[in-house]
């Protein structure tokens, strides 16, 4: 499969060929073109300035306008193809592409109904959601062949559940002590899911793409990065002790480590690293999953 532009200096269908996306460490490949249709007259590219000013055409929800696009793709094109839209539904990957960008995969309804690619314009987005969480996102409608996954450009987050964005935010010492009292009560709250975890840099094991934090007397937190071997790579200035915050899936954990995957660049400098629920991570809202890879052993 192929991702696609409409060069719009050329006035003609281009298709390039993309590498996967690493999406926390899930390589997708999603057919996204530019026109659905060199016969259509190009479409004007807007800036990350003119998407955020400009008037919004419609709102929906992400699997509505999957099917929309699924059912009836040329008039669907035809209605909303170059125009700003609001999109609201369920983060299922965030991450970065060499070619999109960052960008926030919305849920396109049932198992196996492809996402609705959000290609945004402001960066980092892993910073503000993580995969389980309902986003409302504005952006530019971009042409598509049928089958493919609906885009949007220069898109802007307008809504985020800052509750549940808090909710998901704990301290390493936290975790690891969760995995120490009780390692199966410790999956059942946290197996699968997407976690924020602030904490002091141990040290980072550069060949193997690890990082570890100080998750108390004799326990870290082994934060694994997303992609494939060298896609992605810890910031070069990283130094012991500095308090970072890493988004990541709990992939399993003992007394002595719990291990995250699908980690992507930390956010720098955080101030304090206090879970927002207190010392323990049952403040966890039930119910918020992403989607996993691997499932934890029990003892």
């Amino acid at each position: 499969m192929e991702m696609g532009i409409l060069n719009k200096n050329h006035g003609a269908c281009e298709v390039f060929g993309f590498s996967p996306i690493a999406v926390f460490g899930v390589g997708l490949l999603i057919s996204v073109i530019g026109a659905a249709g060199c016969g259509q007259s190009p479409l004007v590219a807007l800036t990350a300035e003119e998407t955020s000013a400009a008037k919004v055409v419609a709102q929906t929800t992400s699997a509505a306008l999957q099917e929309r696009f699924r059912v009836t793709p040329h008039a669907s094109n035809s209605e909303l193809g170059g125009q700003v839209i609001e999109v609201s539904g369920g983060v299922i990957l965030v991450g970065t592409s060499p070619d999109l960008g960052d960008v926030i995969l919305l849920s396109g309804g049932s198992k196996g109904s492809k996402p609705v690619v959000c290609q945004m314009a402001e960066p980092r987005p892993w910073d503000r959601v993580t995969p389980g969480m309902p986003v409302t996102v504005k952006g530019q409608v971009w042409r598509m062949q049928p089958g493919s996954a609906p885009l949007l450009r220069q898109a802007h987050l307008v809504h985020v559940d800052s509750l549940m964005a808090e909710s998901m935010r704990f301290a390493a010492e936290d975790v690891c002590a969760s995995f120490a009292d009780s390692r199966s009560e410790a999956h059942e709250v946290l197996g699968e899911r997407w976690i924020r975890v602030t904490g002091a840099v141990a040290s980072i094991d550069r060949i193997n793409g690890w990082l570890y934090l100080t998750g108390g007397t004799g326990r870290l937190v082994r934060c694994a990065l997303a992609g494939k071997e060298g896609e992605l790579s810890w910031d070069d200035d990283l130094k012991a002790a500095e308090i970072i915050e890493v988004v990541g899936q709990v992939a399993d954990g003992d007394r002595r480590q719990v291990i995250l995957q699908g980690c992507l660049p930390p956010r720098r400098n955080v101030v304090g690293h206090v879970s927002a629920q207190g010392s323990s991570p049952d403040g966890l809202q039930p119910g918020i999953e992403g989607p996993g890879t691997q499932t934890p052993s029990e003892e």
